[in-house]
């Protein structure tokens, strides 16, 4: 073991503590068991080598925060802190009370699974001693079943939280010194499938509610002997936690009463504002719940396929309205100019053929123009029956010849090429006949022509 080197069985520290036994042992930390010469009984020594952490000053001032902070929240669930000191060839240690039981974390991985009454239980009795932490101001940042001792004691089992070696003090409770924090900003520290959702995105300002995310991390694991952020290696376990991929407790495990399964749910919940504010909350609404589940343990049901969506999907974009008729429709203003021009270039011809036409018959008689207000004032005469209503009617129409005379024949008058325009309908000479021939007569049309 490489931090037993300059640490033997048989050393005592401040001339109290002899070293019997290791007990465990971690990236930089060692723990043994040692006996207390002044009171008889067995502690916990924990010792840390500087020469192996390569004598890093916040390591050190790491661990003696560890022991400050642990001094401070005295409870039933949190171990219990004796002395601290430093040996003069380098060896940080504390001394704890010494504790009697397995891991959490051996607990869950063992049969026969925890039912949702011991689960609910120990769960309990860790957010107390979760909330005494964040009365004194104290953020754990590391909560997960390894740093959790089931310990025996009078025939029972009280859980206890260990290690608060990477522990985030949010005021100064006892000690001005405690509030300024060993990470850099912005630093990720912890247990990746703990690490709730803003400890994942690298967000400095982490308070209590990130705890809240881990006791309810702890309870899911407890209820449906797996963690809801599983992922081949770190890196893919904290792109999982952004992503929101947890399926819901009701799904892994369908045994657990509703009451239990909402309050895992709500202590997941990515918008930490919809969390419970910290430990102490979390506590009362679990003993509730654990009532609610007595009375009735119904499970809760787990959601529709249907609704269960991947959080990386993105929601459905709404269709854009459909554009009418008439707007798809439009011509855009180079094919209205093209269509204009056709259109004029074909009035034209139209026109040109017609006046060639007319240039190539007889010459007709001179056309004699009716003013205006005769032609609107001037009743019919007996010999001349009144065609000029009929025409003014129907100005395009072609009026038909009433006289039976053989040698009745139509006068056309031509028109000026402002007169032929095509936003002006062309008007026909209307004739009149009388009993000793044809006489023309010019009708004004509405446009003025």
């Amino acid at each position: 073991m490489l931090l037993l080197a300059g640490v033997e069985i048989g050393r005592v520290l401040a001339e109290r503590y002899a070293l019997v036994r290791p007990l465990a042992e971690g990236a930089m930390a060692t723990v043994w068991v040692a006996e207390d010469r002044v009171s008889g009984g067995e502690v916990a020594i924990k010792a840390i080598s500087l020469d192996a952490a390569g004598w890093r000053t916040e390591v050190r001032d790491r661990f003696m925060k560890e022991a400050r902070l642990l001094a401070l929240a005295q409870h039933e669930h949190l171990v219990g802190v004796r002395d601290v000191g430093e040996t003069e060839d380098g060896f940080l240690y504390l001394v704890l009370d010494l504790l009697d039981g397995e891991t959490l974390a051996d607990r869950i991985a063992h049969d026969p699974p925890l039912d949702w009454k011991e689960a609910g239980s120990i769960s309990l009795a860790i957010t107390r001693g979760v909330a005494a932490l964040h009365r004194a101001g104290i953020v754990h940042r590391d909560l997960k079943p390894a740093n959790i001792v089931l310990h025996r004691a009078d025939g029972g089992t009280v859980p206890k939280i260990i290690d608060l070696g990477i522990s985030k003090v949010r005021a100064a409770a006892a000690d001005p010194e405690l509030c300024a924090t060993l990470t850099a900003t912005g630093q990720v520290l912890g247990t990746p499938q703990y690490m709730s959702y803003e400890q994942a995105l690298g967000d400095p300002d982490v308070d209590a509610r990130s705890d809240v995310w881990a006791l309810g991390v702890i309870l899911y694991e407890m209820l449906g002997r797996r963690r809801p952020f599983e992922a081949p290696n770190a890196n893919a376990v904290l792109a999982a936690i952004r992503r929101k991929d947890a399926p819901a407790l009701a799904e892994v495990a369908r045994d657990v009463p509703g009451a239990l399964a909402k309050l895992v749910d709500r202590c997941l919940l990515t918008d930490r504002a919809e969390r419970f504010k910290d430990a102490g909350e979390m506590a009362e609404a679990l003993q509730t719940a654990l009532c609610s589940a007595a009375a009735d343990p119904t499970p809760a049901e787990p959601p529709p396929p249907e609704t269960k969506k991947p959080a990386s999907a993105a929601a459905p974009k709404p269709s854009p309205a459909p554009i009418s008729a008439s707007i798809a429709e439009t011509p855009t203003p180079q094919r209205s100019r093209a269509v204009t021009g056709i259109v004029l270039m074909a009035g034209v011809a139209l026109l040109g053929g017609t006046i060639a036409t007319f240039l190539t018959r007889d010459p007709a008689p001179t056309p004699q123009v009716a003013p205006t207000k005769a032609t609107s004032a001037a009743a019919p005469t007996p010999e001349e029956p009144d065609h000029r209503t009929k025409s003014a009617s129907s100005p395009t129409q072609t009026p038909v010849a009433t006289s039976p005379a053989a040698d009745v024949r139509p006068v056309v008058q031509a028109t000026s090429a402002a007169a032929s325009s095509a936003s002006v309908p062309s008007t026909r000479p209307a004739v009149t006949t009388t009993r000793g021939g044809t006489k023309p007569l010019t009708q004004v049309n509405e446009a003025g022509f």
